[in-house]
Order: structure tokens, then C-alpha cells, then sequence
């Protein structure tokens, strides 16, 4: 063959064989490649299959999505009582509403006062006020 005379090497008819399934196999994949990006680029590529390659929808509440309520983020440094044995979670009020909650250190007993410490990942956690 001309590459063995080329590069002076001596192959088996085999091992040439499969060298050219190697250089086809090669070719191949850079030819999907490049189909593939210019299939999803803007410029040469159908709307239908950008459509399907990019996020076009937003998550409304509407269809569905939930995301976490941020309101009680208020009641940081708030006071109310536990209403229910809070071992460590429970029930607590504050100004009347009441919530679940997480007592940060230890249990309480019900009727004690506490105070809102932190609110995260949706949860509100208390500690107990000593008078």
C-alpha cells in the first residue's frame, strides 16, 4: 500500500483492515459532531430543535412550581408561646397565627414563651425566653 511505503512500515492485510475502519470510524464521529452543532446553533439549525435544546419556559405557580414561602422570614426576633410540647419540634403562636417549629437547644413544654430565632429551608426554630 502507499502508507506503508510512505512510512516504512509492514502491516498485515488484517492490521491495514483495521486501520481503515479506525480512520472511517474517526471520520464519522467529526462529521456527527459538526452536523450536531450546526443542527443546534441559531443561525443555521430549525427553530424545532433549538426549541428543545434550550430552557423556554418559565416555572409559574400556575402550572404547578412551588417555591419555598419566605413570608415568616418576618417573625425573626418575634415572641409568642409554644402551644404545643415542643420535643424538639411542635406548634408555637406569634400575634395570634399559628406555625411549626424546631426549638433550637433542648425540648420546651407547652405555655413557655419563645422567641423566633432563625427561619430556614422553610422551617421556623425557637428558643426558649427565660423570664
Amino acid at each position: 500500500m502507499i502508507l506503508s511505503k510512505i512510512f516504512q512500515i509492514e502491516l498485515s492485510e488484517i492490521a491495514w483492515d483495521w486501520f481503515w475502519l479506525l480512520v472511517g470510524l474517526c471520520a464519522i464521529a467529526v462529521l456527527v459532531i459538526i452536523v450536531a452543532l450546526l443542527l443546534t446553533s441559531k443561525r443555521h439549525g430549525s427553530r424545532r430543535i433549538i426549541e428543545y435544546s434550550e430552557l423556554q419556559q418559565s416555572q409559574n405557580i400556575e402550572d404547578g412550581y412551588i417555591g419555598v414561602d419566605m413570608s415568616p422570614i418576618k417573625l425573626i426576633g418575634a415572641k409568642g408561646f409554644a402551644i404545643t410540647d415542643m420535643r424538639p419540634s411542635g406548634k408555637i403562636t406569634v400575634d395570634g397565627a399559628d406555625y411549626d417549629a424546631v426549638a433550637v437547644l433542648g425540648f420546651i413544654d407547652d405555655k413557655t414563651p419563645v422567641e423566633v430565632v432563625k427561619y430556614e429551608n422553610a422551617q421556623l426554630y425557637v428558643k426558649a425566653i427565660n423570664n
